[in-house]
């Protein structure tokens, strides 16, 4: 082989994988950038977020010790933020929006973490994890998230209803 075929050889190969190359760093921004906006949070309410999730647009997070969720989502440009005290929860319920063709094919249209707070007529809480509209028509991860957190946030709202029917009978006893 001449150095001609090598140098278009290894242009071509350059110009094959360099697509692959930015898009990963391009998660992996976006990835650090939604995971220090969170911990930034965390931070802000004397917390320290202990478990994270980042698929997609999203991270979650929780501070198992003072109970504390984090959530941030890329909403065009800009992150959103918010924190959620998971003891004003009553109840969390994964919200899975499909549309189903006559064809049979089922298209996730949305993902969404739904928290319930005390009182039970109390507006809900939703974080988007997925949204068809603005996300990529493909999901990366984030329906198995979803579901991790779905039931993560369910075994501190079942402690909190433990802890709950003790003290009351505890009450009802003296």
């Amino acid at each position: 082989m001449d150095s001609g075929t090598i140098i278009v050889a290894a242009v071509f190969t350059a110009i094959c994988i360099l697509p692959f190359f930015l898009t990963g760093r391009k998660y992996r921004k976006l990835k650090r950038r939604l995971s220090e906006n969170m911990s930034g949070l965390a931070a802000q309410k004397n917390c320290r977020i202990t478990v994270q999730d980042v698929a997609g647009n999203f991270g979650i997070g929780m501070d198992e010790k003072s109970e504390m969720l984090f959530f941030a989502r890329l909403v065009g440009d800009n992150i959103v933020a918010m924190e959620v005290a998971l003891a004003g929860i009553n109840k969390c319920r994964l919200n899975n929006v499909a549309k189903v063709f006559d064809e049979g094919e089922k298209v996730i249209e949305r993902i969404e973490l739904v928290l319930y707070t005390h009182p039970a007529g109390g507006q809900p809480i939703v974080l988007g994890m997925y949204n068809m509209e603005n996300d990529s028509s493909t999901l990366s991860g984030e329906l198995q998230v979803a579901e991790k957190w779905a039931e993560l946030i369910e075994k501190v709202l079942l402690k909190h209803k433990s802890k709950a029917r003790a003290s009351s009978k505890k009450a009802a006893v003296a």
